[in-house]
């Protein structure tokens, strides 16, 4: 996805190829983009008998970025 959107859409907003990625990345207070590993851990612990007293959350992987 990060790779389209480099290519297309970061220039037509004014970056340079592969800028809006790194600008984004600079933002994440964990400092990097987030992997599919990432949202599968939250998903498996969901899916986990360790979550069976979690009720109407709503659980942001994003690294800390909406934090701010």
């Amino acid at each position: 996805m990060w790779d389209t959107i480099n290519a297309e859409v970061g220039p037509m907003v004014g970056f340079a190829p592969g800028e809006m990625m790194r600008d984004r990345t600079r933002r994440i207070p964990l400092g990097r983009a987030g992997v599919p590993d990432d949202v599968a851990s939250v998903v498996a612990f969901l899916a986990s008998d360790d979550a069976r007293y979690v009720t109407g959350q709503a659980l942001n992987v994003c690294g800390g970025l909406l934090m701010l």
